[in-house]
Parts: C-alpha cells; structure tokens; sequence
C-alpha cells in the first residue's frame, strides 16, 4: 500500500484605455502555482466486474494526486509513474484543509522507486466494485512510500494500492497484501473542454473599475475589457476593446499548488494577431492562466510559463 502517514489584492494588470491599443493578453492576472507528479493504474471493475489487468508498463504513466485533511491541516500525496520509474513527493499544508499554502507548505518526504507489474489477482470487490488488480513490485532507490510487495488498481480516473496490515504487510511476496485500500490517487488529465463565458473580478483603476470577460466555443473566443462607473462594475459598460482569435488545448502539466490548491494545468496555444504559449486551470466556477511575468512570458513555446496567476475568471450561469 501507498501509506498516507496522519500528522497532527488579486493583482490585476489592464490594457491601456485607447481602443486602438487594446490588445488581447490573457496574461494580465498574476499567480503562482504548485509542482505536482504523479500516477498510475491498471485493472479495474465496471458495474461490479473487474477488467483484465496488464502488463503494460506504458499504460499506467501519468500523474495521480491526493489530498488529506488533517485537523486544521491537510497532507498532498503525489506519485509519478514513468515507463519503469516511480517518484512520490508528499506536502504538508498548515492552516488550510485543501492542499493550498494558505499558510505555509513543506516538502517532508520524497522518493524513488523502480516497479514492474505482475499477473492479475482478484480482489472481492469492496473498494469501487473493482474485482481484479495487479501486481505490483517495486525497488527503493532510497526512502519510500511504497510496499515491496504490492497491488494496484484503477477505475474512474482513482488509481489505488493494496491493503497491507499486520499480516500481508507487502514485505515479501508471501505477504503481499490480498485486497485493495480505499485510499486513492485522482489522476490528473488535461481540459477537453473550457467553453463557456468567463469574467474577472471587478477592479479599480483610478476613478473608474475594469472588468475583463472572455468567451471560449468550441476552439474560438472572443476577450473583452470594459470600463465601469460603480465598483461592482453593474452599470453600463464602456468596452474599451474586443479580440477574436482561436486556440487549441495540448498537454497537462503540473504546477505547484500555490494557487488554490491546483496542481494539474492544461497547455493551450492563443492565436490573435500572433500566438502565446500559456496555461490554463479550473477549479470550480473559477478559471486561471499563466503567471506571465518575468521571463517566461509564453513568447515562444519554450517560455511557456510553468506556473498560474492568481488572478481568477469566474463562470456566469447562463
């Protein structure tokens, strides 16, 4: 088993006011984030069945996250499984229940194993009706969350580990636990989807208030900055600029948390004029984008921040 150890001014930046200066950066709203690996699966149970398990070690690479309250704290749990190679990091996060650094985070334990996956075991189906697991067996290079003598399975996007107690404490084969624990890792994937109408919060600027909306459908959006007379920017509006352009959803990435928690980011390439190279993360009713100050700018494909700004973009119910 993967052991869980208990212990005890958005700043906003606008465009300039003249519309023949209005120019679309999405990146106007500062951040920063949390770095975050984790995981992988195999077998899994669907309406009480379970699927054939693999030994495919290709198939269980990808990132898995858990966070895990603990009084007026919370612990995250991050494992990365790659092509043979297995890192976990674990944080504790003081003063917030949801993995953010509300207060204060420290890394207090990381580590790196090798692993290969086994034959398929049945398991009796008590954690999400999954019946068939794999092995999973595993060499420390140094300290480990890990059991030597493992199982590990996966349904819904939830990767979990075997059940090691007293007697099948995952020491050696003979003791390699029989059944699943009900502790799991949600692994993160990147966006298919972020349409929908989004806007910022409503900011002073001198004598008047900015808000900023932008709408995503189906690979094109339309960004949109006006100015207001009161601060709850509900009067009407003076647009001060309007931007069509399209864009196009990559990869996931991991970030590092310090934005609401969030550590799984998705790439997405912004064409207007020219194209940006930022980031983009939903929690919630709330979206968020690349802290573009400094040098990663999203310029280019390699100044792709690796980082989100703090600076969120609220959904409005249609």
């Amino acid at each position: 088993m993967f052991k869980i150890t208990p212990r005890s001014n958005d700043h906003y930046l606008v465009s300039q006011s003249n519309n023949s200066d209005f120019k679309f950066n999405i990146g106007h709203l500062k951040a920063a984030s949390v770095l975050m690996a984790s995981i992988a699966l195999v077998a899994c149970g669907s309406g009480g069945s379970g699927n054939p398990a693999t030994d495919d070690e290709t198939s269980i690479n990808g990132v898995w996250r858990s966070c895990n309250i603990q009084g007026d704290d919370s612990e995250q749990n991050v494992i990365t499984f790659l092509d043979g190679v297995a890192s976990t990091q674990d944080t504790e996060h003081t003063g917030t229940t949801t993995c953010n650094t509300a207060k204060t985070s420290i890394t207090i334990e990381e580590g790196t194993v090798s692993y290969t996956l086994g034959s398929a075991v049945t398991v009796d189906g008590s954690v999400s009706n999954i019946t068939t697991a794999t092995k999973l067996n595993t060499e420390f290079f140094g300290e480990s969350n890990f059991d030597a003598f493992d199982l590990i399975a996966i349904k819904d996007n939830v990767v979990f580990f075997g059940n090691s107690d007293d007697t099948n404490n995952g020491t050696s084969d003979a003791l390699r636990p029989t059944q699943l624990g009900s502790d799991g890792f949600t692994k993160q994937v990147a966006l298919t989807s972020i349409d929908g109408t989004w806007e910022s919060s409503c900011t002073p600027d001198d004598n008047i208030f900015v808000q900023e909306s932008v709408v995503f459908a189906g690979g094109d959006f339309t960004f949109t900055e006006s100015n207001f007379g009161n601060d709850d920017c509900s009067d009407a509006a003076t647009v001060l600029g309007a931007e069509p352009g399209t864009y196009t959803l990559k990869s996931q990435v991991t970030v590092d948390g310090g934005v609401k928690g969030i550590t799984n980011a998705t790439q997405i390439n912004i064409t207007t004029s020219d194209t940006t190279f930022e980031l983009v993360a939903i929690s919630g009713t709330e979206m968020f984008f690349s802290d573009t100050d400094g040098t990663n700018d999203g310029s280019t494909e390699a100044l792709r921040s690796t980082q989100l700004d703090n600076g969120a973009f609220t959904k409005q119910q249609k």
